[in-house]
């Protein structure tokens, strides 16, 4: 995938940062014949919402596309009367429009980028490893971010909109309702949509998998392997697995996936495989197993979030034996 189809990606999902639109208006002019449809489509579909500006741009474009077929018109026939030239009706007609698709689409990105930049612009919070760090949204929701975990949303939101949250990692949302709107709140992953109007619940979106746990209210998730949404329900987790593209949801008695808000991960009768992933997102470290016969084996496990040598104390504690070397624990 290219830089431009990178970013283009990006601007489908709204994520665009102000030096990412920069970047994409600067590949465009300089190939503007590549992509500017799909771009086109996108932006015009987000300049809906402004009609005054809308109808403004419709004019502009207009303009510009009779100024470039004019200046065309004006230097082709000096161009066919060279005897080397021989360019047919339809290519002139096909390169015109070309050329004021073009320019549509630079006049459509630079009306936009105001408008983008002042009333979107996105913040973004991170947490390191062995970090946590709590959130309050412009609407009053609070969020805890785990270790290893960012999310994103923008600075303001419209009361017509959907208030976003894009999540890498793992977070722990109590939502705000909006009885009198009826507003939602979406929690976007990589691989689903959380769709919410106030409720407690939890999201971890890593390398292999998302897993949501809900602990209060009722949730939408629109996963985007799958052709129909799926209700939650308080107690129950889903977890979709990315090699797989399918997902499963089961009721859980307690509390533990969302156990790490509270400073220590609990694990329960989870294999040993799950613990190490674990471990790997919390600390950074990677856990070696030789006898691979032993990541189905089940454990109880509890893994404080900020202190990585009690989590390494806890997985000795689990009977297995466990040599360390710095950032790599090997499991004999």
């Amino acid at each position: 995938m290219t830089n431009k189809e990178k970013l283009i990606a990006k601007l489908y999902k709204s994520t665009c940062s102000r030096d990412e639109l920069e970047t994409l208006l600067d590949l465009i002019k300089a190939a503007p014949d590549e992509n500017y449809e799909e771009v086109m489509a996108k932006l015009w579909d987000e300049l809906k919402a402004y009609p005054e500006l809308e109808q403004r741009l419709a004019s502009e474009m207009m303009q510009e596309l009779f100024n470039r077929i004019e200046a065309q018109e004006s230097i082709e026939p000096r161009e066919a009367a060279a005897p080397t030239v021989h360019t047919s009706t339809r290519f002139r007609r096909r390169r015109l429009l070309q050329m004021a698709g073009a320019a549509a689409l630079l006049l459509l990105v630079g009306m936009l980028s105001w408008l983008w930049l002042g009333t979107q612009e996105l913040v973004t919070t991170k947490t390191a490893f062995a970090e946590q760090k709590t959130i309050v949204l412009p609407d009053g929701s609070s969020v805890k971010l785990n270790a290893n975990s960012s999310i994103k949303y923008h600075k303001t939101w419209d009361e017509d909109k959907p208030r976003q949250v894009w999540l890498e990692g793992e977070a722990y949302f109590e939502v705000q309702k909006k009885l009198e709107t009826g507003q939602k709140f979406e929690v976007i992953t990589e691989d689903l949509t959380v769709q919410v109007l106030g409720t407690i619940f939890n999201v971890n979106a890593r390398e292999t998998s998302t897993e949501v746990f809900l602990e209060e209210g009722k949730v939408n998730l629109d996963l985007k392997q799958q052709t129909e949404d799926i209700l939650m329900d308080p107690g129950e987790l889903l977890t979709y697995s990315k090699s797989s593209g399918k997902s499963t949801k089961k009721q859980i008695e307690n509390e533990a996936p969302a156990s790490w808000k509270d400073g220590t991960a609990i694990l329960r009768d989870a294999p040993l495989a799950a613990i190490i992933q674990k471990i790997h997102e919390l600390y950074e470290v990677t856990v070696v197993v030789d006898d691979k016969s032993n990541l189905d084996r089940e454990f109880t496990i509890f893994l404080p979030v900020d202190d990585p040598d009690t989590g390494y104390n806890m997985l000795e504690g689990l009977g297995l034996k466990v040599q360390k070397a710095d950032k790599i624990w090997t499991i004999q």
